[in-house]
């Protein structure tokens, strides 16, 4: 017996005209298909009741759900067998191409360097990519199901993180859409991770999950972290020295400097940040107390020779209260990778007591003791500066000024 359904799939899968006694397998023109149905068959004439899922057909397959059962008799003998089968193939065909769908997904959110990540309302992890799984140290199949706070979280941030979670589910709160926190991975070690977050919803509008994109930034928090710690040790170095330093860049404005610099040229912080060489709230002069060309300024001559300078006397006049101060200064530049200058890194030490006991050393040799006039060195000197051919014709008188010279030979020159 068969009814009129199975003769048209028959008909259209084999272009066979089946008739009632005729052996099914006559008809099939697929050897395939025909080792299926005898195997089908064979079991239930075993007297095994069972369903399969199978592709039959050569002109046209598709895909038939089938419950085979055994018929039998009074004497409860095996007669026969039913086969009762129904076109499932739109349900696969959609299955499938849903699987593929996934299976798609899955490799593009697997190309991805970051942890994708997908929670359902409870927390527990729904979907993760092969990045998500290296950061967790841990499988597919071993963190799918698993409960992100319970397992994830330290302990000690788990009821704060899940409190937020919650909130968002229960739209008391909108979610963070970037943020930064630790994770404990399956070896126990914490990790930061960079997240970015969406929330998912159903066609009802219904939160169904959050979506989240993680970026391990542990490498880079540590570095920055020592960066940090270093800028901040390299501040208290800088910042407890008795030289005093400027930082400047190219233009030569000034982008950093310490405490002690502002101390030594007599200016506050507001009235150095960012100021070029050219600014008036510097008034510097040479050794011989003569004001300094701007060309002669420490930063403009490292910037001329393209090359470091030390130990550069100059003297620093205070625009407020016009104290002078005496420095000693050294510089170099920093370059680029093409050797252009970045930075130039001034530093300078207050000289002033050592000046003064030069210049003081410097006067008692050319001046004599009692009457503070000059002496016979600085005349001696003198001479011989002025004695030169571009300065002649040199005329030399020497006058006695109302017995002067009988003082002078009286009580010492």
């Amino acid at each position: 017996y068969f009814n009129e359904t199975h003769r048209l799939v028959m008909k259209a899968a084999y272009n066979a005209d089946v008739k009632v006694g005729d052996c099914l397998f006559d008809y099939m023109t697929s050897e395939a298909d025909i080792l299926k149905a005898k195997q089908n068959y064979a079991k239930g004439l075993s007297g095994i009741t069972h369903t399969t899922s199978e592709q039959y057909g050569d002109l046209e397959i598709k895909t038939y759900e089938t419950i085979y059962s055994p018929i039998k008799n009074a004497r409860n003998e095996i007669i026969g067998v039913t086969a009762y089968s129904r076109d499932v193939s739109e349900r696969v065909n959609a299955a499938k191409a849903l699987k593929d769908e996934k299976e798609l997904a899955q490799k593009y959110l697997d190309i991805a360097a970051v942890m994708i990540l997908v929670l359902d309302k409870n927390g527990d992890i729904v979907l993760v990519n092969k990045a998500g799984c290296e950061i967790l140290a841990s499988t597919e199949n071993n963190v799918i199901g698993k409960n992100w706070f319970d397992n994830f979280i330290p302990k000690n941030e788990v009821n704060q993180v899940k409190s937020i979670f919650n909130k968002v589910y229960n739209k008391s709160t909108e979610l963070t859409k970037h943020y930064e926190n630790l994770i404990i991975n399956a070896r126990g070690e914490e990790r930061y991770i960079s997240w970015y977050n969406s929330i998912l919803y159903d066609s009802e509008s219904n939160i169904i999950g959050v979506l989240s994109s993680g970026e391990d930034i542990t490498e880079n928090k540590i570095t920055h972290e020592k960066l940090k710690e270093s800028e901040q040790r390299y501040r208290q170095l800088i910042g407890n020295l008795d030289a005093g330093i400027l930082i400047h860049a190219s233009d030569t404005s000034i982008v950093s400097f310490n405490k002690r610099a502002e101390e030594i040229l007599g200016l506050s912080y507001a009235e150095l940040s960012g100021v070029t060489a050219s600014s008036k709230n510097f008034n510097f002069i040479d050794s011989a107390y003569n004001i300094l060309d701007v060309s002669l300024y420490p930063i403009n001559i490292i910037l001329k020779r393209n090359s470091p300078i030390k130990d550069y006397i100059i003297g620093i006049k205070h625009i407020h209260d016009k104290k002078l101060v005496w420095v000693s200064v050294n510089g170099v530049p920093l370059f680029n990778k093409d050797n252009s200058i970045r930075e130039i890194v001034i530093s300078f030490v207050d000289i002033s007591n050592e000046k003064n006991k030069q210049d003081e050393i410097i006067h008692l040799s050319n001046h004599d003791f009692l009457t503070g006039l000059h002496n016979r060195r600085f005349f001696v000197e003198k001479f011989r500066e002025l004695d030169n051919k571009s300065n002649y014709p040199l005329g030399i008188m020497m006058v006695d000024v109302n017995g002067l010279k009988i003082i002078n030979d009286a009580f010492g020159h």
